[in-house]
């Protein structure tokens, strides 16, 4: 069975939630250069780009804690 992050970015509100608990989950620091998980303003449209990182595996951290639904922890078979 296979699990991923499924991405919302129209519900982000750029709280960055997802990145202290992520951080905190690995490293046990609140600090959000930690994470795996990346949460960047578009200035341009005025929205938030989410992004992960190459070392992100979808445990469900930063979904779990993603109080808008920008975030939905999936697996698929």
């Amino acid at each position: 069975m296979t699990s991923y992050i499924g991405v919302n970015p129209q519900l982000c509100t750029g709280c960055r939630t997802c990145m202290l608990a992520c951080s905190f989950a690995f490293f046990k620091v609140f600090n959000p250069s930690r994470s795996k998980i990346i949460i960047d303003r578009n200035e341009e449209e005025g929205t938030f780009d989410i992004k992960f990182t190459s070392d992100c595996v979808p445990c469900n951290i930063c979904a779990k804690y993603c109080s808008y639904g920008a975030l939905t922890y999936m697996e698929k078979e």
